[in-house]
């Protein structure tokens, strides 16, 4: 067969120069590799593609035998460098040279194959990383006699290491910044990673949860009919915002209103294999909502109140007037005397009632100045206690350290004392009123708690409400605690109100303080 046709034969070609007759001439030897031949060039090729190479270690006489690969991985040339165990270790740094000794000894001792990962500088100042699988091979009286061993450079896979250290490092961050509770999921619904926010919102660890499958039931849907969302998030990939009115179940059992989203975790492939819920406690949020509410209602019907209120005061007015000439004209009629007297009289409680209006209507300027909120309470308490009944006991606890706020004295007593009549008035039967002061952030908290009757779960989102009352007919005119919620609300200040009936009410103010004696 011609030489050019044998594509699949390796030759090993010898240059060789000999004297023929008086010329110097070139001897060309042109050999076939055997098998064996080409495995081991094959071998070689694959080594350095692979950057993998084997070391030899003669115990008796210390020698240490490289690979060509090997010299590649250190970066040295071979011939230039000689391997021996005190060299080789010169490329780790101090601390770590004690690291491969004490793992091939370890081998020894167990008569084991053994493995360790090192990190090496080559002489131009690169660093790299190589694992190195090694056996001890012992002669037949049971003497070490060689260690032989494989090295490979694993820097790219020790990089990309690294690379996802860093990453995970990053979202570590970020997520331990987030406000917000983050809630990773795996394909079946069970938590597999939570961000602080999320811990101290639910009360929970990671570890509560294990075998838990839909996150432990933590969320409550209130929509019976709809889809769980994160079932259908899982399903369908989708991405879901949680329904309106979802509860938070914390650990310590209190439900806490939340809203946000959840999306799907897709791998590479796109196979959902978990979710990502982001959640917030919105019972701050919806406290402000229903108090922006509430502030724009009265807006209104205080405008409303004010138009009416001076309209209905010039009717009163002419009804009063011409009461007053009916009586000059039929003087000694005590009939018709005594029915004029009926039209005085409930024509001057419709004035008070008017009046009453104007007052709850009417935009006059606080009287903002610096005062102290504890001397204000001692003032109404020390009105309370000579007006409500010997039954009620007064108990107070102005636990606030810092008490200074800027208002309108004048109108937050009126508030104080309008709140304690009401107290008193629910407690028919004797009882406690419990006026008490704390510090919350940069504000005041104040409540205003009694041991009555309570207040029936249908009427609080009313109870500020003008002209709402649970009183009998003539006994209140409902805008008591209006007037009280446009005070705190002058003061820039919010107002709640909790009750239970049965054990009681409590209604807590909050006002902002201030620092500086001077301001």
């Amino acid at each position: 067969m011609p030489l050019e046709q044998n594509r699949f034969l390796e030759y090993q070609v010898l240059l060789e120069p000999i004297q023929l007759e008086d010329e110097l001439s070139i001897l060309i030897r042109i050999t076939p590799l055997s098998d064996q031949d080409q495995i081991i060039a094959r071998q070689e090729e694959a080594q350095s593609i692979a950057h993998f190479g084997y070391w030899d270690w003669h115990i008796p006489t210390g020698q240490v035998v490289w690979s060509d690969e090997v010299y590649n991985i250190f970066g040295v040339k071979k011939g230039e460098f000689i391997p021996s165990i005190d060299r080789i270790l010169l490329f780790s740094r101090e601390e770590e040279r004690g690291i491969a000794p004490q793992l091939i000894q370890r081998s020894i001792d167990e008569r084991r194959p053994g493995w360790y990962e090192m990190r090496i500088f080559r002489p131009d100042g690169e660093e790299r990383w190589y694992e190195s699988n090694f056996e001890p091979l012992f002669d037949g009286e049971g003497t070490l006699e060689y260690i032989k061993g494989t090295a490979h450079d694993i820097t790219r896979i020790k990089r990309a290491e690294q690379e996802t250290r860093e990453r995970e490092r990053r979202l570590k961050t970020i997520l331990d910044s987030i406000g917000d509770g983050v809630i990773v999921t795996d394909g079946e619904g069970k938590i597999c990673l939570m961000n602080p926010a999320a811990e101290q919102l639910t009360g929970r660890r990671v570890s509560d949860f294990e075998d838990c499958p839909d996150m432990g039931g933590i969320f409550r849907y209130h929509d019976g009919e709809a889809e769980n969302p994160l079932k259908k998030v899982l399903r369908t990939g989708e991405f879901q915002t949680l329904p309106e009115n979802t509860l938070l179940l914390t650990a310590g059992g209190r439900a806490c209103p939340v809203a946000d989203s959840m999306a799907p975790v897709r791998d590479t492939q796109g196979h959902i294999t978990g979710a990502v819920i982001v959640f917030r406690d919105i019972t701050e949020e919806l406290r402000l909502q229903e108090s922006l509410i509430q502030s724009q209602k009265m807006e209104a019907i205080g405008r409303l109140a004010a138009g009416i209120a001076h309209d209905f005061n010039n009717m009163l007015g002419g009804i009063l007037g011409s009461c007053d000439l009916l009586r000059h004209s039929i003087a000694g009629d005590e009939t018709v005397g005594d029915h004029l007297d009926i039209i005085v009289n409930a024509a001057e409680q419709a004035a008070e009632l008017t009046s009453s209006l104007l007052s709850f209507s009417r935009k006059e300027p606080l009287a903002r100045k610096p005062l102290f909120l504890h001397i204000c309470i001692g003032k109404v308490v020390a009105i309370l206690s000579k007006t409500i009944g010997s039954n009620i006991k007064i108990e107070t606890m102005l636990e606030a350290e810092a008490d200074r706020i800027k208002g309108d004295e004048a109108r937050l007593q009126s508030a104080l004392m309008n709140l304690g009549i009401n107290a008193s008035q629910a407690m028919a039967k004797g009882g406690v009123l419990t006026i008490r002061t704390g510090r919350e952030g940069e504000s005041i908290l104040l409540e205003v708690r009694d041991s009555g009757s309570g207040i029936a779960p249908e009427n609080l989102p009313r109870i500020f409400d003008p002209f709402f009352t649970t009183k009998d007919r003539g006994e209140g005119t409902g805008l008591g605690l209006a007037a009280v919620f446009n005070t705190v609300r002058d003061h820039r200040g919010t107002i709640g109100v909790s009750s239970e009936q049965g054990k009681g009410t409590s209604f807590q103010i909050r006002l902002p303080l201030i620092d500086s004696p001077d301001t």
